[in-house]
């Protein structure tokens, strides 16, 4: 096992208790951070990006392997940029470095701001209802999905975080990932074979990041790579935050 912590960043909607079964594979050593407005975390203040929130990891876990799923996904790489000297590692799952393309960017900051409004006059049942009939939750089941754990959420603070952490307004960060190996960075980038949009963009993470990426697709998978493949996925990164210090 390793020495160095794991501080892992869960996606959209989920909370630490989504990652009941990594705690228990790593006991101290993994700690799951919520993301701002979620769970039990201080929402950002009206003046605060996501800048912010990798500042309030980085004082609060210092030096760790920093990882993420989707929305935590890119949290943890902005923390890995921001703040190379405590990474010690960086675990990428069902990520992007955000939308290259200003209209693309403008397109779905327009989305998302739909999306917060939905949310804010929704009751936290029928919105996880409706977000996890998206396509690419089609693979989950309702245990693997864990509704009960993602209901405690306040519905102003979760559609600010939606809003502030979007990659519509937030800047992709495709040009800065040669950094990451500049600082000597290693990089675990995990997919579901089944999420074709984001095989394509785990492809592109390693080619950009380069040879201190290590790439692997989980077959029979889709975008929920942790909720669905939990032994495989906990396998890979056993192995990776091994070699980490």
């Amino acid at each position: 096992m390793p020495q160095t912590k794991i501080v892992f960043i869960h996606g959209f909607t989920q909370t630490a208790k989504s990652y009941a079964t990594f705690k228990k594979s790593y006991g101290k050593l993994w700690e799951t951070a919520e993301l701002p407005g979620h769970g039990k975390a201080k929402p950002l203040s009206s003046e605060e990006t996501g800048k912010a929130a990798v500042a309030r990891l980085v004082k609060k876990y210092k030096r760790a392997v920093y990882g993420g799923y989707s929305m935590g996904a890119r949290l943890a790489m902005r923390t890995a940029l921001e703040y190379p000297g405590v990474t010690a590692g960086l675990i990428l799952v069902s990520a992007t470095a955000g939308i290259r393309d200003p209209k693309e960017r403008e397109s779905r900051r327009l989305s998302d701001e739909m999306l917060a409004k939905r949310i804010r006059h929704s009751e936290p049942e029928e919105f996880l209802r409706e977000w996890l009939s998206l396509p690419m939750f089609a693979n989950l089941s309702p245990e693997q999905a864990n509704v009960e754990a993602r209901l405690a959420y306040d519905r102003n603070n979760l559609a600010d975080t939606l809003l502030k952490l979007s990659p519509g307004v937030e800047e992709p960060m495709w040009e800065l990932l040669p950094l990451l190996s500049l600082h000597a960075i290693p990089v675990l980038i995990l997919a579901g074979a089944k999420d074709k949009k984001y095989c394509k963009i785990a492809y592109e993470l390693k080619g950009v990041i380069g040879d201190l990426a290590e790439l692997h697709i989980i077959e029979n998978c889709g975008h929920a790579v942790l909720a669905e493949k939990p032994d495989e996925a906990l396998a890979h990164i056993k192995l990776f935050t091994a070699k980490c210090r």
